[in-house]
C-alpha cells in the first residue's frame, strides 16, 4: 500500500495524511499529559510536553497557512518536517540533552523556582515566536514561500504592510525566538546557547543572500523599504 504514488510523492495525498494524523496523534498525547502534570505538579514532564506540543502546532501550522494561501503548490513538504540533515540534528541533540541531564542530575529538574520561571518565560517567548511567524505568513499571503524564489511571478508584490511594514523578516524573527524558547521551556543550556549560534550564523547567510534576490526582482521598491525597516534578527 505504501508503495503507492499517494505515499512515495511529495504531493501524495496518503503521505500528507500520515503526516496530519502523526503530528495530531503526538499533539493530543502531549495536551493529555500536560494536563495531568499541571495537576501533579510534574513541572520535569510538563516541560516536555509544552516543548513538544510547540513542536507539533508549529510543524502543523507551516502546512495550514500554506495550504491557505498557496494551494497550487502545498505538498507533504509544506509541513517542513524533511527540512534539512541540520535541523533534524539539532531536534535530536535537544531531545538527547533533556533526558541525559535527566538522568545524570535529577536535581536540576525537580521543580525549583527557577524551573518554574523558565517554564513560564519560555512558554511566553514561544506563543510570541509562533504568533510572529504564523502572522507573517499570513500577512504575506500567496508571496510567502519557504524557498527562496528567483523569478517574478504575476501575482508576486513586495509585502510592506502589517509586520513587513516594520520588519523585514518577520517570520524568520519568529522562527528564531521560538527556537530559542524550546531550549528555555526544556532547561536546556547547552542547546540554549548553540541554538542562538547557529540560528544567527544561518540567518547572517541566508538574509543577504535572500535580500539580493529581492533586490533583483524589485529594484525600485526594495531599497528604500529596506533602509526604513529592520532585518528582525540583531545585529543583522
Amino acid at each position: 500500500m505504501f508503495q503507492s504514488v499517494q505515499f512515495t510523492s511529495a504531493t501524495g495525498l496518503g503521505r500528507t495524511a500520515l503526516a496530519a494524523f502523526f503530528l495530531g496523534f503526538l499533539m493530543a498525547l502531549h495536551i493529555a499529559l500536560s494536563l495531568y502534570c499541571i495537576y501533579n505538579e510534574n513541572y520535569v514532564i510538563l516541560s516536555w510536553s509544552i516543548y513538544a506540543i510547540a513542536l507539533c502546532f508549529f510543524h502543523f501550522t507551516e502546512f495550514l497557512v500554506t495550504a491557505s494561501y498557496r494551494p497550487t503548490t502545498v505538498s507533504f513538504e509544506s509541513f517542513i518536517l524533511d527540512h534539512s540533515q541540520a535541523y533534524h540534528l539539532a531536534l535530536f541533540a535537544s531531545c538527547l540533552e533533556f533526558w541525559v541531564e535527566y538522568s545524570i542530575f535529577p536535581y536540576m529538574r525537580q521543580g525549583n523556582e527557577f524551573q518554574r520561571n523558565c517554564l513560564i518565560g519560555g512558554f511566553i517567548l514561544l506563543l510570541f515566536g509562533q504568533s510572529c511567524r504564523t502572522a507573517a505568513m499570513i500577512s504575506a499571503a500567496s508571496n510567502f514561500s519557504h524557498t527562496i524564489e528567483f523569478s517574478k511571478r504575476d501575482d508576486h508584490f513586495l509585502v510592506t504592510s502589517g509586520m513587513y511594514r516594520f520588519v523585514r523578516h518577520p517570520s524568520y524573527l519568529g522562527w528564531f525566538y521560538w527556537s530559542i524558547a524550546t531550549q528555555i521551556v526544556l532547561l536546556n543550556p547547552i542547546c540554549f546557547v548553540l541554538y542562538i549560534a547557529l540560528c544567527w550564523g544561518f540567518f547572517k547567510d541566508r538574509i543577504p543572500y535572500e535580500e539580493e534576490t529581492l533586490m533583483v526582482l524589485f529594484p525600485k521598491e526594495y531599497p528604500e523599504y529596506k533602509r526604513r525597516t529592520v532585518s528582525g534578527i540583531p545585529f543583522i
